[in-house]
């Protein structure tokens, strides 16, 4: 994981700065006092307006204070936009209003508590970037805030505490203005090595908050602790139980059900299915306090056919999927190239995480779908879907902390976790997972063409980044009648399989970004009956045996390629594909 010293008062953060620009763009964004670098020579005089002009000054030049503490913005944000959203909120999202009612403790309402906060210059600017960011985004800061007042209100927490909640809620996501635009955006998902960028964020925010505001050390803690969970499965610091302050655990759970307030049916129901679907992962006070404030809240679920359709097809999906990331788990106990005793603790930490997701799979009764006299009954298959869902995350979660962490580790180790933390992060796909094959044909003769007795195509895919070599392989397969796909890159090929079944990939393996055996890893969870196949000349030995004992790979071939050998290996692969398919089991009966 990324370490984060504290944040030198000389140093300028370039995407910050570039945040202030466009802000001075539209609005008047002037220095407060003079600014001085760190020898102490005048750079800007007081009252200058900031522009692009000064830019690339402030980036190179280090300073002697923080440029956070010497600007202003003319009309930022203040605590009566803040209130004023607050109640926008609460008229306009009905779960909101719903538990903002249930907060009856004390003689301050969540809006008093909210009104009685103050923040500096600093932060008012910052808000006012968030903003800028869209309606949404200064929403969820807001939501969170409320959300933690109202928890730490229900808890029966002094106004000392809910005042604390409050002030670390609005400001828990500061650190996100310090980090590179691309890795926050949500346009893609990110990978898990991504996240390094991100699960900073925290951290950034706390050093923040102690260096340009004078709040209780409660604050600045609580806006470190936001993404930390019970149970020691979060993020930065791993950190768990006790271990968490109060105000921590109250943000990391108002932090999370915010999101399924807003623009989602059945929001109060989700909520309390998503605190309650990894055991302990949240303190049993919290998820109580949530529990009883929705115990009054009488909506009934209602689905139709399609959506039990789904629930039972999902269901089996993960199932599989999650069965998968068991048995390689398992397996990598095995590979002697886990040695360290961190690589072996690692290992055995991320297996108990899976074990409890599948204990969870069971626990909140998936396999009911499975039974006709529960596939029509709305609110098991509400929590079948908002389970499924909660799951997928929670193993996605498992492959971020895997990637931070393995990275840590020297190389050869680090690498025999990558088809694992591929696997943890795929995204199951019903069209393989789910497979129908309603009167499968024999097995092919080892003799026949691909065409022949009218026999389905055979389609391919290669994948390698250099475009001379699948130019190559294409001329040398194409006699062989085979339906042919070419992908320069790990995500096309992704792209391609989702909407073509493809019996065989054959796959460079160094390649930028995604390597070919994460491809494979991915390929194996998504895609169980494809053929997968790594054609290389560089590729370590040790990664190679690592991923063939793990079922990622099929078989290792090495460049240069022999055209004969490789049309008979591809032959063999192509019937393994189809002697596999037709011995595929029939998929789970799904409600009609």
């Amino acid at each position: 994981m990324a370490d984060v010293t504290p944040l030198p008062s000389s140093s300028v953060n370039r995407h910050y700065l570039d945040k202030v620009m466009a802000l001075a763009e539209e609005r008047e964004v002037a220095a407060t006092e003079d600014i001085f670098d760190a020898r102490g020579t005048k750079l800007i005089a007081k009252g200058t307006k900031i522009s692009r002009a000064l830019e690339q000054k402030l980036i190179v030049h280090k300073l002697r204070k923080p440029l956070e503490s010497c600007i202003g913005l003319d009309g930022g944000i203040d605590i009566k936009a803040i209130v004023a959203e607050a109640r926008r909120l609460a008229e306009t999202i009905e779960p909101l209003a719903y538990i903002l009612a249930g907060a009856n403790h004390g003689q301050k309402s969540p809006f008093d508590i909210l009104a009685g906060v103050r923040f500096g210059g600093a932060m008012s600017m910052m808000l006012s970037i968030v903003e800028r960011g869209g309606p949404a985004a200064l929403a969820h800061n807001v939501m969170v805030s409320l959300l933690s007042i109202c928890m730490a209100n229900r808890l029966g927490l002094n106004e000392t505490t809910q005042t604390t909640v409050a002030l670390a809620g609005l400001l828990h996501d500061i650190g996100e203005l310090y980090i590179e635009p691309k890795f926050l955006l949500g346009e893609e998902r990110l990978l898990p090595h991504e996240w390094r960028h991100v699960v900073v964020h925290p951290r950034i925010g706390q050093l923040l908050v102690v260096e340009l505001e004078d709040y209780p050390a409660a604050v600045a803690l609580a806006v470190a602790e936001h993404h930390e969970r019970f149970d020691g499965s979060g993020y930065p610091s791993q950190s768990s139980g006790k271990h968490i302050s109060v105000p921590g655990q109250i943000l990391s759970v108002a932090e999370m059900i915010s999101e399924l307030l807003i623009d989602k049916d059945n929001a109060l129901e989700r909520a309390e299915l998503a605190l309650k679907i990894i055991p302990n992962e949240h303190a049993y006070e919290l998820v109580s306090a949530i529990s009883s404030t929705l115990r009054g809240h009488n909506h009934v679920v209602r689905n139709g056919d399609s959506v039990a359709d789904e629930a039972n097809e999902r269901a089996k999906i993960l199932f599989d999927h999650i069965s998968v990331v068991v048995e390689t788990g398992d397996k990598m106990a095995e590979l002697p190239r886990l040695q360290t005793v961190k690589g072996k603790d690692l290992l055995q930490k991320a297996v108990k995480r899976i074990d409890t997701i599948q204990r969870a799979f069971y626990s909140t009764g998936l396999d009911a779908c499975e039974r006709e006299d529960t596939a029509q009954h709305g609110a098991i298959l509400f929590e079948a879907i908002v389970a499924t869902k909660e799951i997928q995350w929670r193993l996605r979660d498992v492959a971020r902390d895997l990637a931070l962490q393995s990275a840590a580790l020297e190389e050869p180790e680090a690498e025999a976790f990558r088809p694992l933390i591929a696997m943890l992060d795929a995204e199951p796909d019903g069209k393989s997972l789910v497979r129908k094959i309603a009167a499968p044909a024999a097995p092919r003769r080892p003799d026949a063409s691909p065409a022949a007795d009218g026999a389905p195509t055979r389609t391919l895919l290669l994948v390698d980044d250099e475009p001379s070599v699948l130019s190559a392989l294409s001329r040398l397969l194409r006699p062989c009648g085979y339906e042919i796909l070419t992908a320069v890159n790990a995500t096309l090929a992704l792209e391609l399989m989702a909407s073509n079944d493809v019996g065989v990939i054959l796959s460079d393996h160094r390649m930028p970004g995604m390597t070919g055996i994460e491809l494979l890893s991915r390929v194996k969870t998504m895609y169980p009956l494809t053929v997968r196949m790594i054609l290389s000349g560089y590729a370590d030995v040790g990664t190679v045996t690592d991923a063939i004992r793990l079922g990622a790979v099929y078989k290792f071939l090495t460049k240069p390629w022999d055209g004969a050998d490789l049309s008979d290996i591809l032959r063999r692969a192509f019937e393994k594909y189809e002697a596999d398919a037709y011995h595929e089991p029939a998929p789970m009966a799904m409600a009609q």
